[in-house]
């Protein structure tokens, strides 16, 4: 009675606690106390804690027989063996980190950093917080890397195969249990959600652990037993949405047990209150959060619910058709999403399939015996989650991912059956044949999975690249780049991607914008700069090798083909200063042509020439890069006769010396003409340009008049040359135009 009551007040003050907010940690203790206390006092009104300390008193002895080790060493070599598998190249494939798998591990990082802050609800992924609480772990001793979220996976999925060999051992014994443990262990279905760190592969865990646990209750009639059922029903409702619902499927079970079961009712019907409470207490923290917060814990089944995206009158058959749809994903068509599946393909081997049939039949013979009757309940119920959401998305393998331990029991007891049936025979040919058959099976399902997700769904294109592994692949290039001075410079997506945050610890990405800053200015580089760019901006990556031919230019595709994931240039900052500056030729007297770049618009003869050298053509040719929009005050300071021509227009002279104009953000091919008459004289070319746009994020500084400022020569930041020149169409743009006729005449 002290344990229980003691829990009840810890789990009062974990409920007073935690709507109060950040820190949490009294909240958290107390709710862990809560869960500690209750469980501990059930077995002590069973008398379990006296008989416990009784039996050490008595001098407990462990005693075991060898032959009785063999089905726990084999357990423990297909566990191996599963998480063998689910390790194996795991930093390589999935190549990408999907943007849900960052940013579990971006809240990861922040309850790591702050572990009084740990909250209770999530909202950027709309789940609990379990989950990110082992991956927190990881990140405060290993770091961040793309395998940081897998390994709490991989943990999950081989707890997931052992925790179906107990649910089936229970079944139909250890030999059957084994086998399902090793289905389990080479399932495509199960592997692929095993080595991405999302909260799906909790689900099929506590499902098949919940499941063992209540039949194992139910045979006991133990109160102790039905808690700890009830507490690991409740502990699944702190991972994945999709489970909430198995409580149906043990709603269910119990139910059967009560109606078919040979236990007195109201003794059960007691151990069932006792299950319910205690699968309360473990998720009253949940269960307030969803009463009190509604809106946001409902948000995300809200928002991908089949009725938020079907018309009125059209539920019902959205449902129907969403149900087939899922029917049929495990023997004709599956998941159509890259990140669940081989785009299509069903989700079990043909195999796995018909022998998934068989075990449907054989459970329906079997409709007194829960465990077997629950299975095609089990598979119906649980497949409701995909049903239920956007019907374009269906099939949904994610949402339905609670399924797995139910088909996975379902081969295995069809598997059972053809054993049972050939061992029954009276030759020993036929029992021998029957092993060699079950063994030839269970390889040949075994190799068909591992061969289709490590062969054709890692080479598949599109599975290739629907992981975020464009943006996973950019930021590490990118945190190689930088080591060796490289600036990035990226697409508007790169740059606010999360992805590339988490794997470029968050080092700067100056974004491209183009016109605005291609060409590139060397100043803004240190080395050289490295550009992403997305397959959308194919224009900008033509446009920089039509500027920059000698650089590194890289199309980014899947290793087996297919279509162009990001783009990637890399220019040194000497290519990038060998195009800047004006083209000057000086024409002599004689005809001989002195051509050299000039690196700003501003020549002061007597320091530059003799006067014998006098008179000669002088001539500047280049592009004007202008950055940004406004008016643009150019003037022309010439002692001689002079003219400045901007795309082909005069703008510049001596008779008009000074100009306002408007140009377009981008290259305009830049002219400057001069007959040097003396020596002593200049010939420059000044602007005076708008102040820039303010930086994202700062305040903009305070406007000057531009008729206040000294015009200064155009520096080589905003002159080209070479190979770097205007491209392309340009276009001019007209407001109000009534006479259409006319627009052919205003364009000219």
């Amino acid at each position: 009675m002290a344990l229980l009551v003691a829990g009840l007040l810890c789990a009062a003050l974990s409920l007073y606690s935690f709507p109060k907010g950040p820190p949490n940690t009294l909240a958290w203790w107390s709710y862990f106390l809560s869960v500690l206390f209750t469980i501990g006092a059930v077995p002590a009104f069973e008398g379990g804690w006296t008989a416990f300390f009784a039996r050490f008193r008595r001098g407990y002895q462990v005693s075991f027989e060898p032959r009785g080790l063999l089905p726990w060493a084999a357990l423990g070599g297909i566990l191996l063996f599963a998480l063998l598998i689910r390790l194996y190249n795991l930093d390589g494939f999935p190549p990408g980190m999907w943007f849900d798998e960052a940013d579990n591990i971006d809240q990861a990082r922040l309850i790591a950093e702050r572990p009084a802050q740990t909250p209770l609800y999530v909202p950027s992924n709309n789940l609990p917080s379990f989950f990110l609480l082992p991956i927190a772990l990881i990140i405060k001793f290993a770091g961040i890397s793309i395998t940081t979220g897998r390994l709490v996976a991989v943990a999950f999925g081989v707890a997931g195969v052992l925790a179906v060999f107990l649910m089936v051992r229970h079944m139909s014994g250890t030999a059957i249990g084994l086998v399902a443990a090793l289905l389990t262990a080479v399932m495509r279905w199960d592997i692929t959600w095993s080595r991405i760190g999302m909260h799906g592969i909790t689900a099929p865990f506590f499902a098949a652990l919940a499941a063992w646990l209540t039949y194992r209750a139910i045979d006991r009639g133990r109160a102790a037993d039905f808690a700890l059922a009830g507490a690991c029903l409740g502990l699944g409702m702190w991972f994945y949405a999709a489970y909430r619902l198995f409580a149906i499927v043990i709603a269910f079970v119990l139910l059967h047990a009560l109606v078919f079961g040979s236990q007195g009712r109201r003794r059960l019907l007691a151990n069932i209150g006792v299950m319910a409470f205690f699968s309360i207490i473990v998720t009253l923290p949940v269960a307030q959060f969803a009463a009190t917060n509604s809106d946001e814990f409902f948000k995300r089944t809200q928002s991908t619910s089949i009725f938020a995206h079907v018309d009125d009158g059209d539920e019902s058959r959205a449902l129907l058709e969403n149900l087939g749809k899922h029917l049929g994903m495990f023997h004709i068509e599956g998941d159509p999403n890259g990140r669940h599946n081989i785009p299509r393909a069903p989700m079990l081997d043909i195999f796995s399939g018909l022998l998934m049939l068989v075990g449907l039949a054989i459970a329906a013979t079997r409709w007194r015996d829960v465990s077997f009757i629950v299975l095609p309940v089990w598979v119906l119920v649980m497949i409701m989650p995909g049903v239920l959401t956007i019907p374009w998305e269906g099939p949904q393998s994610l949402r339905s991912i609670t399924v797995i331990p139910a088909v996975i029991t379902l081969i295995a007891i069809a598997i059972g059956f053809i054993w049972n049936l050939g061992w029954s025979a009276r030759f020993a040919v036929v029992r021998l044949g029957t092993a060699a058959v079950i063994t030839a099976l269970l390889a040949i399902v075994g190799y068909a999975n591992l061969y289709a997700y490590f062969g054709e769904q890692a080479n598949s294109p599109k599975v290739y690249a629907a992981y975020s592994t464009d943006e996973t692949l950019m930021a590490r290039d990118a945190a190689e780049q930088v080591a060796r001075g490289y600036v990035p410079m990226v697409s508007r997506q790169f740059r606010h991607s999360l992805v590339a945050s988490l794997f470029g610890h968050r080092f700067p990405r100056q974004t491209i914008a183009a016109p605005t800053n291609i060409p590139i200015d060397p100043q803004l580089v240190w080395h050289g700069a490295a550009i992403y760019l997305e397959p959308r901006e194919a224009g900008f990556y033509d446009t920089l090798r039509a500027y920059y031919p000698s650089a590194d230019f890289r199309e980014i595709r899947p290793p087996t083909g297919g279509d162009v994931m990001y783009y990637s240039a890399y220019i040194s900052r000497e290519q990038l200063e060998a195009a800047q500056g004006l083209v000057a030729r000086r024409t002599l007297r004689d005809g001989e042509v002195i051509e050299s770049v000039k690196t700003s618009t501003e020549s002061v003869w007597m320091l530059e020439v003799d006067a014998d050298d006098t008179p000669f053509d002088v001539e500047w040719e280049g592009a004007l890069h202008i950055t940004h929009p406004g008016e643009y005050v150019l003037v022309l300071d010439s002692d001689s006769s002079a003219t400045v021509a901007l795309d082909g227009r005069k703008i510049l002279s001596h008779d008009r010396p000074r100009v306002t104009i408007v140009p377009a953000v981008g290259l305009h091919v830049l002219r400057v003409h001069s007959r040097v008459e003396d020596a002593d004289g200049v010939l420059r070319v000044l602007w005076q340009p708008p102040p820039p746009p303010p930086i994202e994020g700062e305040e903009p500084s305070p406007v000057e008049d531009i008729a206040d400022l000294d015009p200064e020569p155009i520096s080589s930041a905003n002159l080209y040359h070479g190979d770097v020149r205007p491209v392309g169409l340009a276009g001019r743009f007209f407001a109000d135009l009534e006479d259409v006729d006319g627009l052919g005449d205003a364009a000219a």
